[in-house]
């Protein structure tokens, strides 16, 4: 729960590097949200408006950790841009369609622990301290 709330209040921190454990807690928790957001929608018929505003307030901090994943592991940010973007533009675009949204978001969702299950660099690179260095000295955020 701790690395939900962190990459909440860093939502806006796009520089520094961030865990395996931060990243894969997160996505794992906007995974479920979107789920059941496809579940309830099976019920109760939602409107565009709703799975816009889900990605509107999610999006944000999703780019954020994942960038800062990806400076964990010595890469650059464009490819957040390819592997995130496609999570929201599923999960908006296919809203009619509940079989074939569950199917791309189950892919796209392999194919980004795939690309974040790398270990990160464990000296310190040009996005900064090692992270896990860091957290033993910071455990209050």
């Amino acid at each position: 729960m701790k690395w939900i709330i962190k990459c909440f209040k860093n939502y806006g921190n796009f520089h520094g590097r961030a865990r395996r454990k931060e990243f894969f807690t997160f996505f794992v928790f906007i995974i479920l949200l979107l789920f059941s957001v496809i579940y309830a929608d099976l019920k109760l018929r939602f409107d565009i408006s709703v799975y816009i505003g889900i990605s509107i307030i999610f999006i944000c901090p999703t780019y954020s950790v994942a960038i800062r994943r990806l400076h964990d592991m010595g890469k650059k940010e464009i490819w957040a841009i390819f592997s995130i973007l496609p999570i929201y533009i599923c999960f908006l675009f296919c809203a009619k369609y509940t079989l074939p949204r569950i199917l791309v978001l189950s892919f796209i969702i392999l194919a980004n622990v795939l690309l974040y299950k790398k270990e990160g660099q464990p000296e310190e690179n040009e996005y900064g301290p090692n992270p896990k260095e860091f957290e033993l000295y910071d455990s209050n955020f």
